[in-house]
This record gives structure tokens, sequence and C-alpha cells, in this order.
């Protein structure tokens, strides 16, 4: 029979509650203690159920299709009160399901994935007019199959209060018929500090979120972009995030091909005077398969007159920058002394000058390698 309090038979007085909450919250990544403490008494009951309910991954169904669980639904209909204990909720959801997410009234981050448009009607019906999820201030989207960028847009507006927003397109380099078919919603984040952009096909979104942000991005890292072509057709433009302390760019494309450096430099060209608070801009650029385990390969092209001329500018305009080079791939590690001589090569016989920044000049051989100095 269950107990109202968490005495002992033999008389021991009940502690306060806050030294039973105490000892429940060290349990708080242990959810089968956590259930325990549930079924015990009254007294452990509501520290341990928030904690056991604070964090929510919902998995897909054994054939990997997203969805919420049947169970999960005749739950939370059984006991609303429980989705107002959820505040980090990771989900797998078609699109037609998002206003599911509205019961969840207290949550701060959430993580959907494999997110599907799975009609074939551009009309995007499936979220409300007006639906929007302002407590929310951490999202991660990995994408999914979405017919367009205007796609994302609409989805992005349901959260204007994320201040950080990871944004992964996943599906396969593809065209897809409905491209264009729905005009773009606006897209308004001003509390947007931290982005983090991995995919091609999203970079017209990329572009407008970067400038929906302002001076509120702090931090911005783009992987895996196709050159500055698609940047230019898409208008991205950081010249008005003049707050960005932290700029990181990985480049689709093989640093051993002539004209590489043009698209670095015309990055680079939006930086200005006006981005004083900026400290670190990271640089990296792609190793053709083909070269991984050539030794004798050559790695780096020559960098040109452009990106050359951009490099001398910012570490002359903004003192406090640190510019980084690095490459990017599997299996580069062997190519990493030859790449930094290469570069550092390139560099000496372009811009001589810049020997006076060699402290302010790294190299590193992936994003996740300590850096060293380039100009050694």
């Amino acid at each position: 029979m269950q107990s109202d309090s968490p005495s002992e038979p033999d008389g021991l007085e009940r502690l306060p509650q806050e030294i039973w909450d105490m000892f429940i919250e060290q349990l708080c990544h242990d959810c089968t203690a956590l259930r325990a403490c549930t079924l015990t008494c009254k007294a452990w009951r509501r520290t341990s159920r928030r904690l056991l309910w604070q964090k929510l991954e919902v998995s897909p169904d054994c054939n990997g299709r997203p969805g919420i669980p049947p169970s999960l639904c005749f739950l939370l209909a059984e006991y609303p009160e429980i989705a107002q204990l959820v505040f980090i909720l990771s989900v797998h959801l078609t699109f037609r399901q998002l206003p599911w997410l509205s019961r969840f009234n207290n949550l701060k981050e959430l993580t959907i994935k494999g997110c599907w448009n799975t009609s074939r009607n551009p009309a995007h019906s499936a979220i409300p007019e007006g639906f929007q999820m302002l407590a929310v201030t951490k999202i991660e989207l990995l994408f999914c199959g979405f017919p367009s960028s205007a796609s994302v847009d609409r989805l992005l507006a349901c959260f204007p209060s994320v201040s950080c927003l990871y944004l992964i397109d996943v599906a396969p380099n593809i065209e897809h018929a409905l491209e264009g078919a729905l005009p773009f919603a606006p897209i308004a984040l001003p509390h947007l500090r931290r982005l983090e952009f991995l995919g091609k096909r999203l970079v017209p979104s990329l572009s407008r979120i970067v400038l929906s942000a302002g001076d509120a991005l702090k931090h911005l890292t783009v992987w895996n972009l196709p050159g500055m072509a698609a940047l230019s057709e898409a208008r991205m433009d950081i010249s008005q995030n003049t707050c960005l302390e932290e700029l990181k760019v990985g480049f689709g494309m093989d640093a051993s091909r002539e004209g590489w450096g043009d698209s670095v430099a015309a990055l680079l060209a939006q930086l200005s005077v006006s981005h004083t608070a900026l400290l670190r801009v990271e640089l990296y650029a792609s190793v053709c398969p083909s070269h991984r385990h050539d030794l004798q390969a050559r790695v780096w092209n020559d960098l040109g007159p452009l990106l050359g001329h951009q490099l001398c500018r910012i570490l002359d305009e903004l003192p406090r920058v640190t510019l980084v080079f690095g490459l990017t791939g599997w299996h580069i590690k062997p190519l990493a002394h030859e790449a930094r001589t290469t570069l550092a090569r390139h560099l000496s016989r372009r811009c001589p000058g810049l020997g006076a920044h060699a402290q302010r000049l790294r190299f590193k051989c992936n994003a996740d390698d300590d850096d060293c100095a380039l100009l050694a």
C-alpha cells in the first residue's frame, strides 16, 4: 500500500521536503530510479515526476517513419499536466503534425528530426495561421524532403524567440518539382545569437535568417556552401551583422582547384571596420577524395590576388581578429603538414606583409583539432 510519507517504520521523523528534493535531484539522469520514486510516496512524487519528464525524446516507429506514438497521445490526453513538465523535446514529425507541439507550453529546447512535408500540395495548410511557440529559445531542425526553402521560412516564423538555431539539411542533393511554388513567409528572429547551418539547397533561407537576426547574431557557422555563386544569387550578406564575434565557413569546393580563393574573398569583403566585436574567422576548404591519400598531391592551389588583398585588409582594419585556415574531409591528417606549408608559401608570395600578423594567422587540419601557427 502506498504511503503518504517517507517515514520509516521505526518512527523516524519526516525530513523537510527540501531535503528530500535534494536527494531526488541527484537522480536526475537515472530514469529507472525516478520512475520508482514517483511510485514511492506523495512527498517524492512531484520532484521525481518533474525530473522524469523535463527531457522527452520521442523515437520514430519500427519502420523509421516520423510520427507520434499512440501511447504517448493517450497519456497526454489522460494527464495533460505532463506536457507542462517538458522543457526539452526531441521528436520525429511530419509537417502536418507540427501543431501537436502546441500542448507543450513550457518548452524551451526543441529538436525535430526527419521533418518531412508529405503533402504534394504546396499549400501549407498544415500549420495554422498565427501558430507560434514563444517560449522556445533553442531549435535543432534536421530537414528531409522539404520541397523548398519557403517551407523552412514558414516553419521558423513559428519560433520568433529562438536564440540558438541549428539548421541541417540531410536530404540528397536533388531537385524538387515544388521549388518556388509557395511565397516566402517573413522571418523575424530578433533574438538569434547563434546559427549553425549545413546544406546546399537551403542557402536562400540562410540569407533571410542572417538578415533577420541583424545585430543580435554573434556566432555564425556555415558548412558545405557550394561557393559564392550560390551566395550571390541568394543575396547572402553579413555586412549588417556587425556584432558578430565568431564566423566559421566551410566551402563545399576543392581547395586544389584554380580560383577557390575568389569565393572566400567575396565573403570576407563583407566584413568591415564596423565589425568591431569580431574575434575569430575560420575558413575551411574540402579536400578532393582522390587527394586524401596522396601526399604528393597539390592540396592548395594559388589563393589569388583577391583573397590576398582581403586578408591583408581584415588583419589591418580589425586588430582583434584571428584568421584560421583549415581542411575538411575524412582521413586528411597525413596531408596536414603539406597543406600548411603549401598555403604558407602561397600567402608569403601573394601577401609578404602578412608576416607582421603571423600570430593572428592560424591553421588546423580539422574543425575539432587545435590550431597552430600558419606562418611558422
